[in-house]
């Protein structure tokens, strides 16, 4: 087992459909994660203030996944992880069984919802092969 990968996230996907000009949020709720919080300075007009910055790492073949439309136990993350261009791709109904990570989408961590800023896909020739997600 990854160190420390015993923490619970909810990603939130928004989904643009063009033929009703709206957008909805698709969860999952991820189980076996890592989570490291910390505070940065960020700069403002009025000088620095604080911003929360979270490292999350979703380990293939640990972490588990409870997909929007899922009705059962929550099954292996990678299983049900398509990359960015092909959830897009997907009917609404396809996409609310898979889950994807963007920039610009939502992660919710201990009731705090944060902004995807960047996503690493890590999961080749590595001890713990993980998806990388930085958020604020």
């Amino acid at each position: 087992m990854p160190l420390l990968a015993d923490k619970t996230i909810t990603v939130r996907n928004l989904r643009y459909d063009p033929e009703t000009d709206t957008e909805a949020e698709i969860t999952t709720r991820l189980e076996g994660c890592s989570v490291h919080a910390k505070t940065v300075a960020n700069a403002t007009a009025d000088g620095l203030a604080a911003a929360s910055l979270a490292q999350i790492r979703i380990f293939a073949g640990h972490t588990l996944a409870a997909t929007q439309s899922a009705s059962e136990a929550p099954i292996p993350a990678d299983d049900k992880f398509l990359a960015p261009a092909a959830w897009a791709a997907q009917s609404a109904a396809a996409a609310a069984d898979t889950w994807t990570l963007r920039p610009g989408d939502h992660i919710e961590y201990q009731g705090q919802r944060m902004t995807i800023l960047a996503v690493h896909d890590n999961r080749g020739a590595r001890r713990n092969p993980h998806w990388y997600v930085e958020a604020h």
